[in-house]
Formats: C-alpha cells, structure tokens, sequence
C-alpha cells in the first residue's frame, strides 16, 4: 500500500488578501467510511502546512489565505488497508470590511468579524459552549461544544484551526473496538464508552494543551474523557464513563486544571445535597479520579462557574465555585455563595456575597492576572447585573482567599432594564469585561 499524491494549483489573484480573507478546504472521504485515511497537505516548497489524521476516512484540512503555487495533497492509508475515496477542494472567500477612513489591508484600530461560521448544519442544540486553546499561535485554535440530547445521548465537539473559519467534527475511532468505537459509529461523539448528551463543558489546560470534555448522563451521572493531543482523539484510557461513584441526581458540571501539571478537577452538585469535587492528578487516565465519600460544600441548590487561580501569585492552585446557596442544608449558607479552597479541594470554605440575596442562574466569576476575584450575577428581583470583588492582597484574603469582598455595584444601566444571565473575563490588574 502506497500514499496517493495530487498536485492541487492554487491561483491568487493580486490584492486579494488586502481586503478578503479565504479558506481553502481540502476534504477526503473514503467511499467506505470505516476505512482509516489521513490527509497531508506540503506547501509548494515542500513544508507541511496541514495535516488531518483521524479515525475514519473523513478528512479535512483547512488553509487560511494561501500563498499560490503548487501543492502536493497526499492521501494516506490509517491502517495497512487503502480504500476508494473521494476528494474535494473548496475556496471560500469574505471581504473584510475596513474601518472608516483607512484602506483594507492597513492597520485597523476598531475589532473587526468575518461572516458567521456554520459549525455544523445537521446538528442542533442548545447551550453551545466555546474555548481557545492558548496554546495555538494566535488564537488559530478553538473548540466548539454542545448538548445534542440525553435522549440520543450524544454531545458534539468541534475543532477549528484557522481561527474560527471552519470546524471539523472529532469522534471516536468507528474502526477501534478497544475504544469502543464500533458501538458509537451511529453517535459520533468525542469518546467512548460512555453516556452523555446533557451539559457539555470543556477545559483546555493553558500550557499542556489537554483537553477534557465532560457531558451529563441525564440526571444520572458525569462522564469525562480527556484527550492528549489537542483535541484529535480521546483514548479509551482516558475515559471515565462514571464519574460520581456515591450518589446520583447530579447537575451541572464545570472543570478546572492546574496549568503545567496533570492534575483535572470535575465539579457537580445534587440539589440541596451539595457539590462533590472530584481530582485527577493523571490527566483523567481511567481509575485516577478521586471519589468524595460526601460533597465536599453543603448545600448548593444550582452550581455556578469553578475556577483554579494559575497566576503563580499569593494564592496560585487556589480553587473557586461559585453558586446558589441555601440554609435550609445544616451548614448552608444563602444567596450567592463562593467556596475556596487552598488544599487542592480537599476542604473549602464557604462566603457570601454582599448584597447578592436572590441571584439567579448562573452566577459567575473570574479571576485577574495577580488572583483578584470577581464575582457577577442577576438579581431575579430586579433583573439588573452586579459585581462583587475580593482583592487578593487584602489582608482579610492574604490568608483565607474570598473572604472579604466589596459591596455590590450595579453594572447594567438604563436603557438596559432587563438582563438574563451575565458572565465576566478578568484580565491585567483590575480590569474586568461583563456581559
């Protein structure tokens, strides 16, 4: 069995990237879909500058603004079998519109949009969650995630790695019983074996680039499979199909990680109960995740954001969840309510938010470069956004982290009346974007 190699002819018309942005997508798809190939696209000089090796024979490789010449595609077989297949290349070109008084192609000071990326036209659902992977040069990588429905358990995930212009589908190996892929060749979902299709959450670790994707089993159960090569495959191994061992009725999950490290945290709550937090220091390998015997908060009626401080400041590894407490829990507390943690989940300890009485879902909170916290919610009486701050060298935090914060200010202003939900990106010192 040998590669297949095609010269693909690229054409450039002069000053079209000054003012347009193009994608040229080469697609492969064998005839027989279980037949494994692999998709290498060489510059005309001979370096790759694109590559696409997944499970299946489904293919494709996208390249941003090409340079003309010629290109060699090559088509490889996965496995020692070669099958049929067909092959595709598709340019798609967007204007980019200038900003006012300056020509296209020259330094802009306003942000500009391409055109809407379609990331797939056959799927729907609801609640669709998207992250960069900062360890991609300038943001060329990003993940699209969704909850299809429990009912067909299937969540999708999507990669993009030009920048947002075109998504690709991962699923498990169709091919690999030993992945379970056979069973999941009618779902084609990241990993298997597992249930999913409820929420879908996505963590990127910021310098090893693995990427964990955790999905609801229905009100049953949290699954998690964590893939070690950004996203491309999600081993067997790295599958946890049950990841609540002591209770059931569990909601909302979120995920953490302590950059540079191996080490994953999973987050999810039983109404009333509490949160359970669960630790990997194995980047999720099957049977590394710790299993709490009782949650570790007491009660949590809605779960908000969970967030690890990686600054490398005073309170770097420090943990933060954030949610809907009540009292009516021996040991509760109401309103918006954040717990911290500084022993790597073991314990936390549980402060309210001044001010924050009667939040609605989903209450959220980020942190800034040098650990300060920010915590922004909706209040379900008066429908307006506020934010609380819990500065990291305030002598009443230097020790306990989150236990001071500032009284409430009202972001949202008139003729904003009415806000639903509201999230926050903290950044430098001090500066804190809300919407």
């Amino acid at each position: 069995v040998t590669d297949d190699h095609h010269a693909l002819t690229v054409k450039v018309p002069a000053g079209l990237y000054a003012g347009h942005a193009t994608v040229l997508t080469i697609h492969v798809l064998g005839v027989d879909p279980a037949v494994d190939l692999d998709l290498q696209v060489l510059d005309p000089a001979g370096n790759e500058v694109g590559s696409s090796t997944g499970p299946a024979g489904d293919e494709t490789v996208p390249l941003k603004n090409p340079a003309a010449g010629t290109y060699d595609v090559v088509v490889c077989p996965g496995t020692v079998q070669q099958g049929a297949y067909k092959a595709t290349a598709t340019a798609t070109t967007t204007a980019v519109k200038a900003t006012s008084g300056t020509a296209a192609g020259t330094a802009k000071s306003a942000m500009t949009f391409t055109s809407a990326t379609v990331v797939d036209p056959v799927l729907f659902g609801g609640e669709p969650g998207f992250t960069f992977d900062n360890t991609a040069k300038s943001g060329s990588r990003s993940f699209v995630d969704w909850p299809v429905s429990s009912r067909t358990q299937i969540g999708v995930l999507f990669r993009s790695e030009d920048g947002g212009l075109s998504y690709t589908k991962r699923y498990a190996p169709v091919s690999d019983p030993a992945a379970g892929g056979p069973a999941c060749a009618t779902r084609q979902v990241a990993y298997c074996p597992s249930g999913g299709g409820g929420d879908t959450d996505i963590d990127i670790n910021s310098t090893t680039g693995s990427v964990a994707m955790g999905e609801q089993e229905s009100l049953a159960n949290q699954a998690v499979g964590v893939s070690l090569d950004h996203g491309t495959t999600f081993p067997a191994d790295h599958v946890d199909p049950a990841l609540d061992k002591t209770g059931t009725g569990v909601d909302r999950q979120w995920q953490a990680s302590w950059k540079g490290t191996k080490t994953r945290f999973m987050a999810y709550h039983v109404p009333l109960i509490g949160e359970f937090v669960n630790r990997t220091d194995a980047d999720g390998a099957t049977g590394s995740w710790s299993v709490a015997p009782t949650p570790q908060i007491k009660g949590v009626t809605q779960s908000g954001s969970f967030i690890a401080d990686n600054t490398g400041g005073i309170h770097n590894h420090a943990l933060y969840v954030g949610f809907l407490g009540t009292s009516l829990v021996p040991g509760g507390l109401d309103g918006f309510v954040v717990a911290a943690s500084t022993d790597g989940a073991k314990t936390f300890v549980s402060h309210k938010i001044p001010g924050a009485k009667s939040p609605r879902s989903f209450t959220v909170l980020s942190v800034d470069s040098v650990g300060n916290l920010y915590a922004a919610w909706v209040d379900s009486g008066t429908q307006a956004t506020y934010m609380s701050t819990s500065k990291a060298n305030d002598p009443a935090n230097r020790v306990n982290p989150a236990t001071k914060w500032s009284p409430a200010v009202q972001v949202s202003q008139q003729p904003l009346n009415v806000t639903i939900f509201s999230n926050t990106v903290a950044g430098s010192p001090g500066r804190v974007a809300i919407g």
